[in-house]
């Protein structure tokens, strides 16, 4: 039997323009001017570019409330962070690998043990974007950790079956932007251009 019209509606979180008219806090940042607290994020480039190793460094400096790349602002300091937890999901590099990059850039930022560095490398069950369990699942470890930075490394390793240029990508990122506004986090997920011809192999390289 169909639902009733006001049995569909409440199962929504219908919003009125009482909710519009409230007053909100400005926009928070995990890093000043790049990513903000609820956002989702895609860092895109060739393979061997440091995406993951530049990541990790921002990391670190999140962890430890310190400024980003120094030098390169107009002040001559760095990018401002905000101290806050963090947790990376590694699908690509393997433990091992993971181990010994996030061992260098913390040992650089001087980090205690007990700081909020949190990771997981190659976990199994896999991450699959495409899983609304899993999805919730993620959802859930984010909170526990308190990360107001989540890194995935990489897109392509977690969509499962789907084309990344189908349809059914809206719905993955869709997701993942849900994740990322239900835990405050500001989450980065690294995309690799693949190797091949000019336009990298494929369609959305271009």
């Amino acid at each position: 039997m169909d639902e009733e019209p006001q049995e569909i509606a409440t199962q929504w979180q219908i919003r009125t323009l009482a909710h519009a008219y409230q007053k909100r806090e400005p926009t928070r940042y995990v890093v000043e001017g790049y990513l903000s607290e609820g956002s989702l994020n895609i860092l895109y480039g060739p393979p061997a570019a440091m995406k993951s190793m530049l990541l990790a460094d921002l990391c670190a400096c999140v962890v430890a409330g310190s400024d980003w790349l120094p030098g390169t602002s107009g002040n001559g300091r760095g990018i401002k962070t905000n101290q806050a937890p963090v947790f990376w999901v590694d699908m690509d590099n393997g433990t091992r690998r993971t181990d010994e990059r996030i061992d260098a850039v913390s040992r650089a930022h001087k980090l205690p043990e007990d700081a909020p560095f949190n990771y997981v490398s190659m976990p199994m069950p896999p991450l699959n974007v495409a899983d609304l369990d899993m999805m919730i699942y993620l959802k859930g470890v984010i909170r526990e950790l308190g990360a107001k930075l989540t890194i995935i490394d990489n897109l392509g390793l977690i969509t499962g079956e789907i084309e990344e240029n189908s349809a059914a990508m809206a719905m993955v990122m869709g997701y993942l932007r849900q994740i990322a506004e239900g835990t405050g986090t500001a989450m980065v997920v690294i995309h690799h251009q693949r190797k091949g011809g000019a336009n990298g192999g494929r369609a959305g390289d271009a």
